[in-house]
């Protein structure tokens, strides 16, 4: 049987797609992603990634947007349709060409696999997905995000992104979501009453759980980029407020000129600041194992904000640690099975942060229970399952 994976990003920034290609090929399952290229050294990684896989797995780039690749005509092309669209755009059309360079280029490609499955991911895979389906192929869609609640800018295509979505969930043979609220909130917005299945995005459980063992608790908080508009200033705001001297951890690229703004705020003398640059995933949960508090600080809106479960709230809890998270909806329904190892706080109101950090550091949990409950809800171990049943199921119908 065969699997074909329709995305528009790299396979090396897109873990959810990765971690499905490879849960399906150890099943089995022949599976073929058809993306498009953008980025050389995102390609180098992308192979990298790949000498993992057994040889069941295709990857196939549908076209590139490298300038190496094509002819300076193609390219002119491929760039001067988005710039194109915007321009339409004020007008208020929206055109396929917001969301990507040659989608029917990838739809034409995907067709000539012949899966007997097609499993839709990000904006570009949605309208791929509503092609394919149009032309009787079984899709399947992933709303990693909430599309049209998500990156809202003045060019965002919400209109069709709004269609493509009502069309995925009227639709696809099944739907998943990357938490149940967002599943919910899909729900209610499109007055659909059919199954979104929740997959998680959790990771594979580790083997080895290191206990943190730090003279000074330690608050970590990691992205590729350490910048402003992330929580990071109200949060060492807050930090003025409380009594327990800490460190604060910061992992992932920062600005020379950024750095000195968090250290200009930063009570210097009560608590310590550290910058360390990103490191690999292979080696994340080293780091993380060894910190006492994690930081969750999203943000309310966009609604695809609010109602996601961030890969950073599962990796803390991978590795132990209690959490420190803002009450989004996404954050709460995690509260609610993990109970005393997260503490909520209002993204609009810091005046509880110290305490409820203080909260954090003076209770006794096991963090080997944190782990047990994060591998039977939300590792990747767990959601393999669901999706395995799913893929199954669709095939079979």
């Amino acid at each position: 049987m065969k699997v074909c994976i329709v995305t528009d990003q790299h396979l090396s920034t897109n873990p959810r797609v990765w971690k499905e290609a490879k849960c399906l090929v150890e099943a089995g399952y022949d599976v073929s992603i058809v993306t498009k290229f953008n980025s050389s050294s995102h390609r180098v990684k992308d192979y990298e990634m790949l000498t993992h896989l057994p040889e069941r797995i295709a990857y196939i780039p549908a076209y590139s947007t490298i300038k190496e690749d094509v002819s300076t005509l193609k390219l002119l092309i491929y760039k001067g349709l988005p710039k194109l669209a915007q321009i339409i755009k004020r007008w208020g059309i929206d055109t396929r060409f917001l969301i990507s360079n040659a989608l029917h280029t990838t739809y034409n490609i995907a067709l000539q696999q012949s899966a007997d499955l097609y499993i839709a991911h990000v904006e570009g895979g949605f309208y791929v997905g509503r092609l394919l389906i149009k032309n009787g192929k079984k899709v399947a869609f992933d709303f990693e995000d909430w599309y049209s609640k998500d990156y809202l800018v003045s060019t965002r295509p919400v209109e069709l992104l709004k269609s493509l979505e009502r069309f995925a969930i009227d639709n696809g043979v099944y739907i998943t979501a990357a938490s149940r609220s967002m599943a919910h909130g899909l729900s209610t917005e499109y007055g659909s009453s059919r199954d979104i299945d929740v997959i998680y995005n959790g990771f594979p459980i580790e083997k080895e759980v290191k206990q943190a063992d730090n003279a000074k608790p330690v608050l970590v908080w990691f992205s590729q980029t350490v910048g402003a508009g992330r929580g990071l200033e109200r949060l060492i705001n807050s930090l003025h407020n409380l009594d327990v001297s800490v460190e604060l951890l910061l992992i992932g690229n920062c600005s020379v000129e950024y750095k000195k703004e968090l250290e200009l705020i930063f009570p210097t003398g009560k608590h310590d600041l550290k910058f360390i640059p990103p490191v690999k995933h292979e080696e994340l949960h080293g780091y993380l194992s060894k910190c006492d508090i994690g930081l969750a600080l999203e943000d309310y809106y966009p609604e695809s904000r609010n109602t996601t479960v961030t890969n950073k709230m599962l990796q803390y809890l991978q590795a132990g640690l209690k959490v420190l998270a803002t009450d989004t909806l996404g954050q709460k329904e995690i509260k609610e099975q993990l109970g005393d190892a997260i503490e909520l706080v209002s993204n609009n109101d810091i005046s509880n942060w110290s305490g409820q950090i203080e909260n954090l550091l003076s209770k006794n949990i096991d963090n080997t229970e944190v782990v047990k409950k994060y591998a039977s809800l939300y590792s990747w171990e767990a959601q393999e399952k669901k999706l395995l049943y799913l893929v199954k199921n669709a095939i079979s119908a």
